[in-house]
């Protein structure tokens, strides 16, 4: 089967080689590979174009600045495989038969989506995340495996752990939204989700999430909490409307508001009274907690209030970060 791998490109130059090489040296060699460059400014343009003409495989197109969910979006337009592949390129894929492995089992089980392992780099060290129960997710259909892994915190929505068929985003116009800063792979995810039937998983460490100062991923602002804000509210909308998987949606809502509140702290304080607006306005998403996580939240606010409770938890959530820069440091 063909795997369409889209990768969006914004002024990358010094990571896209690495990023399409990791690609392109996979023992499953089935692949067309997107290269989306994002009217970059620097020379990552000129770079897609040198691989396109090196490898066949691979396809450069440009277009103006619109964002990361614009050009994983043209991406979509020109992919033919049967399943889609993202990686961002800054990141990588680390084992070189992975999307082997991988495509086999979707061939084995006809899937709809497999879930693989992302590998958080830093400079002096890396780490990988818990392990699927591969067994309970191959057992189960995609509403319970969404709920189940909602409840223990493993629910990764990010675009680049996954396989994905392709029929399932074209056949219902599934695309990324465009505008937002943050939840712009969570909003994209959790669509599929509601149309996948059979989902697969392996714990095959493949994603390389390396990070770096500077880049969206690794930085807060009352931008990435106003995206949240809209994606809140859509899917509250939907859940009310019956229109979703009621109890997973709700249980994922729930942890993404306390994720919300941990920036709270990280939002420079001329910006402060506007998050906490936010905060204050989905504070009933709280009713929906079911998780270690949320319930940990909803127990302090019924006690002590909202008001207070969103600083608690953002006290927390700051000397969590503080706590990682410092770990990281000692390459721990």
């Amino acid at each position: 089967m063909l795997l369409s791998v889209v990768i969006p490109v914004y002024n990358t130059a010094p990571y896209l080689r690495r990023c399409v090489e990791s690609v392109t040296n996979q023992t499953y060699k089935d692949m067309e590979i997107i290269l989306v460059d994002d009217g970059s400014t620097d020379e990552s343009g000129a770079i897609c174009d040198e691989l396109a003409k090196k490898d066949n495989r691979i396809h450069a197109i440009h277009q103006t600045n619109g964002g990361s969910s614009s050009a994983r979006n043209a991406g979509l337009k020109i992919a033919t495989g049967d399943y889609i592949a993202f990686v961002d390129s800054d990141d990588m894929w680390l084992i070189a038969d992975g999307i082997e492995q991988m495509m086999r089992r979707l061939v084995e089980a006809n899937s709809d989506l497999l879930l693989f392992k992302r590998v958080d780099v830093y400079s002096n060290r890396q780490t990988e995340g818990r392990d699927y129960d591969e067994e309970y997710i191959r057992m189960h259909i995609a509403p319970e495996v969404f709920e189940y892994l909602a409840l223990r915190g493993q629910l990764s929505l990010s675009a680049c752990f996954q396989l994905v068929k392709r029929s399932i985003i074209a056949d219902n116009n599934i695309e990324f939204p465009v505008g937002i800063l943050s939840g712009e792979d969570t909003n994209f995810s959790c669509l599929v989700w509601q149309k996948t039937q059979m989902v697969d998983a392996m714990n095959i460490g493949m994603y390389a999430y390396c990070h770096r100062q500077g880049s969206v991923t690794t930085s807060y602002s009352i931008k990435n909490l106003l995206s949240y804000d809209k994606l809140f509210a859509y899917w509250k909308t939907q859940i009310v409307e019956q229109c979703v998987n009621h109890k997973g949606m709700s249980i994922l809502l729930a942890n993404l508001y306390v994720s919300s509140c941990y920036g709270y702290f990280s939002i420079p304080h001329d910006n402060r009274p506007k998050a906490k607006q936010v905060l204050l306005n989905h504070q009933d998403l709280l009713n929906y907690a079911a998780s270690k996580k949320s319930l940990r939240m909803k127990r302090v606010v019924d006690v002590v209030g909202i008001r207070i409770g969103i600083c608690v938890f953002a006290s927390y959530g700051k000397f969590k970060n503080c706590w990682n820069i410092i770990t990281r440091g000692l390459g721990r």
